[in-house]
C-alpha cells in the first residue's frame, strides 16, 4: 500500500513538473513570436510609407523635367503603382 501511494505521488510530481516547464516555455515562445510579428508589421508599414514618399517625389520631379505626350501616361503608371502599394 505504501509503495502504491509513493508511486502515485511520484507520478503526480512528475506531471506537475512537466506542466510547469511546458507552461513557462510555451508562454515565452508565444511572446517571442508575437514580438517578432509586431516588429515585422511595423517594418512593413514603415517601408511602404517610405516607398510611397519616394514614388511621389520621383513622380513630381519626373513631371517637371520630362517633356512630351508620353509623360502623362508615365505619370498615370506611377500613380497606379502607388495605389497598389497602398493596398498592402
Amino acid at each position: 500500500m505504501v509503495d502504491f501511494v509513493k508511486e502515485k505521488l511520484d507520478d503526480i510530481q512528475k506531471n506537475l513538473e512537466k506542466m510547469i516547464i511546458s507552461k513557462y516555455t510555451a508562454s515565452s515562445s508565444y511572446n517571442k513570436s508575437e514580438n517578432i510579428k509586431n516588429k515585422l508589421e511595423k517594418n512593413k508599414i514603415k517601408t511602404i510609407q517610405e516607398l510611397n514618399s519616394n514614388i511621389k517625389s520621383y513622380t513630381n520631379n519626373f513631371s517637371t523635367s520630362a517633356k512630351g505626350k508620353w509623360v502623362i501616361k508615365a505619370e498615370k503608371s506611377f500613380l497606379e503603382s502607388t495605389k497598389e502599394f497602398n493596398s498592402f
